[in-house]
């Protein structure tokens, strides 16, 4: 992201905060929503966009580092019987691809199957996203 790509988005958020609003009906619903998670806070959206406006790229690249991290996953991977050093005999994977699941067979797999747990952590090396935030740690990104 450019200094330039960063202060339009950032004018153009501010800009959407500091709109009026466009009938009575949405300034109702924009007071109505303070009430109802009474914060009572009737100037938040002009503040935040004051606050959005003394925002500077760094700040949001620092957030992101600090703050964002890449999301838990679970990979469930189901392989025949007879798989032999992680080899899926085809056959059976193709009779399997478009099986539906009923309780009964559901059940049966429950019972039989075995789980093997494994890090699925996506590992990725210095510089090989192109997406990574300057000053951001190899794996934070």
């Amino acid at each position: 992201l450019s200094e330039a790509d960063f202060a339009e988005y950032r004018a153009a958020l501010a800009s959407r905060l500091r709109e009026r609003p466009k009938s009575l009906q949405e300034e109702f619903g924009w007071n109505w929503a303070e009430v109802s998670s009474r914060g009572l806070d009737f100037g938040r959206r002009q503040r935040e966009a004051s606050q959005v406006e003394a925002l500077q790229l760094v700040d949001l690249q620092r957030f992101a580092a600090e703050h964002l991290t890449a999301p838990a996953t679970c990979c469930v991977l189901v392989s025949a019987a007879d798989a032999v050093a992680g080899t899926v005999a085809q056959d059976a994977a193709l009779a399997w691809a478009d099986h539906h699941w009923s309780p009964k067979s559901m059940a049966s797999f429950r019972q039989s199957a075995v789980w093997h747990m494994r890090d699925a952590s996506i590992k990725r090396s210095p510089g090989a996203s192109s997406g990574a935030l300057p000053g951001a740690s190899p794996g934070a990104s």
